[in-house]
């Protein structure tokens, strides 16, 4: 073993800087990875949320079946496709248990792309118009205003939300815009 060089008191031999160089591009190869991997709490977070979703709901050709079980506290949007168009519902289950449905766009404000609601803190909010709702307005039958869309027919039977193909078909007009290019 040659000595290499003296450092702050220390000899330091070939094996060392070996050694120390190796270690260093260990340490380097794994941070690289984590960034080209997207490693974060959050991109797993969002993995775990999207199979949480699709676990949720299941869309056949009879309709859409929503398990009321899986939904947990808050807000839970489920997104479908019907006939092409793509649309979302918000699911929201209340202090009794209790399931409220509706479609991810307003009443009044549906043919704008931005007709549909964020979660901001404990409300409901119209993207496009930026009225606040409080969570239990989801589901129910108030004829216009900004509202998220009631879902019109639906029945539920042992913890499963079944929506007819026929109540799908008949929304696909008013998701025709929705969302496009944002």
């Amino acid at each position: 073993m040659g000595i290499i060089g003296y450092y702050g008191g220390e000899i330091y031999y070939r094996r060392k800087c070996i050694l120390l160089r190796k270690a260093i591009l260990l340490v380097l190869c794994v941070s690289m990875l984590a960034v080209l991997t997207g490693c974060s709490s959050n991109a797993t977070e969002t993995k775990a949320a999207a199979t949480e979703t699709k676990a949720i709901a299941t869309q056949t050709s009879e309709g859409l079946s929503i398990d009321t079980s899986l939904l947990k506290s808050g807000i839970t949007t489920i997104s479908c496709k019907t006939d092409g168009t793509s649309m979302q519902l918000l699911a929201y289950k209340d202090d009794q248990d209790l399931t409220h449905i509706s479609w991810n766009t307003c009443q009044s404000c549906n043919g704008s792309p931005m007709a549909y609601f964020d979660v901001e803190g404990e409300q409901l909010v119209c993207q496009n118009c930026g009225n606040q709702f409080e969570f239990d307005s989801i589901g129910t039958t108030s004829a216009g205003g900004c509202l998220p869309w009631a879902v019109a027919d639906f029945t539920e039977d042992n913890g499963i939300i079944t929506i007819p193909k026929v109540e799908l078909e008949g929304m696909t007009d008013a998701f025709s815009n929705w969302k496009k290019g944002l």
